[in-house]
């Protein structure tokens, strides 16, 4: 992954304007293993509207985050009891304890995503995680819905698919 030359500089002075922001990222760009563009991956920028789509998504891309200080000395740290998608608990547990969660709008990271990115994300164990993520911020953030619910499931069932129609539905829909 490659930083861009002011992501640290445009993230250091949003936080220091937004006092009420505690973790912060930004949209990324996809690239493949030469660097070119596969996609952009924009996410959603506010705080409340992070909170309703994490029973759908992940709201942040990992790499592109900062987290204050205080946020890891109140102890937040990724759980010790799930082996996959650490981060996406990692972001319901900190809403879960009043964290407030940003994203910036510009592209302040290239993500590289090699051949072999699909595969790593299918199959039965990652389906069952990714379950299990989504029922955890259905159920810890109560967001029962009827849609919630159909998402879901509809992630789980395509960590089942070929990989080839995993990505396929990646650039479709700009998550996974």
């Amino acid at each position: 992954d490659t930083c861009h030359p002011d992501r640290f500089k445009l993230q250091r002075h949003y936080l220091a304007e937004n006092p009420g922001v505690d973790i912060l990222g930004s949209s990324c760009r996809e690239v493949d293993e030469q660097g070119q563009l596969i996609q952009v991956k924009h996410m959603p920028l506010g705080h409340a509207e992070m909170v309703r789509c994490l029973p759908r998504r992940n709201v942040i891309n990992h790499p592109s985050v900062v987290i204050r200080r205080t946020v890891l000395a109140s102890g937040l740290r990724y759980r010790q009891d799930v082996s996959r998608m650490e981060d996406y608990h990692l972001w319901i547990s900190a809403t879960a304890a009043g964290w407030g969660m940003a994203n910036l709008p510009e592209l302040l990271l290239d993500y590289r995503r090699d051949r072999h990115f699909f595969r790593r994300r299918g199959g039965w164990r990652q389906a069952r995680a990714d379950l299990l993520v989504r029922w955890r911020a259905i159920s810890v953030l109560n967001q029962w819905s009827l849609m919630n619910l159909a998402v879901m499931m509809g992630a789980g069932m395509m960590r089942l698919m070929p990989g080839g129609v995993q990505a396929w539905l990646y650039r479709r829909r700009g998550v996974a």
